[in-house]
């Protein structure tokens, strides 16, 4: 006969299992100060992170169809979004050069101001992670970015721009190297959002 509490500790757990609950954990904290700090600017969280990203990508790709797909979401969802923020005056929409049923989407004066607002709920989080030692915070950065890699490996993670799936990276030495750069990088030094990221697949 199977014993039941041995079922619990090897299906519960396991160190996989605490990880995943782990990640749920801060999930849900994220959502929580993401909520939280929308509230006063009337944004939910969908309607924030696409501030933040337009604040942050200012030269990045932002219609319709490129920002689904960043977000991973549908373009009839995006455009809902969209539609929300452009009544509030956060942002606006101008047609493309090379196609007029093209918009490119961009951030308003008060959108500027409400983009950065929002971006700044996750400081009780960066206040955590400032208390831990150097070599956690390296190795722990390490792990996410393979954890990463391999969900956006998996469909997933629909974009990313990171150095392990980057034309320029390369394992040299038995560490990262960056063929632009010319360098070798160390852990601390690797990207997860980088303007030059070209796709290892695409060349």
């Amino acid at each position: 006969m199977t014993d039941d509490k041995q079922i619990v500790t090897t299906a519960e757990g396991g160190i996989d299992h605490k990880i995943i609950v782990a990640f749920e954990r801060i999930s849900q904290a994220l959502r929580t100060m993401a909520w939280n700090s929308g509230k006063q600017q009337q944004l939910n969280p969908v309607q924030s992170q696409l501030l933040i990203f337009l604040l942050r990508h200012p030269n990045a790709a932002s219609s319709i169809t490129a920002l689904a797909r960043e977000f991973g979401v549908s373009k009839a969802s995006l455009s809902e979004t969209v539609s929300a923020l452009e009544k509030k005056g956060l942002i606006n929409k101008a047609a493309t050069r090379s196609d007029l049923r093209n918009f490119s989407i961009r951030l308003m004066p008060e959108g500027l101001q409400a983009a950065a607002e929002a971006a700044q709920y996750t400081n009780l989080l960066t206040a955590a992670l400032g208390n831990l030692p150097a070599p956690g915070k390296e190795v722990l950065f390490d792990a996410l970015g393979s954890l990463i890699f391999e969900l956006h490996n998996s469909g997933v993670v629909p974009v990313q721009r990171m150095c392990l799936s980057c034309h320029y990276h390369e394992m040299r030495n038995d560490g990262h190297f960056c063929r632009l750069l010319e360098k070798q990088l160390a852990v601390a030094a690797l990207q997860v959002d980088c303007a030059d990221h070209i796709p290892a697949k695409v060349l």
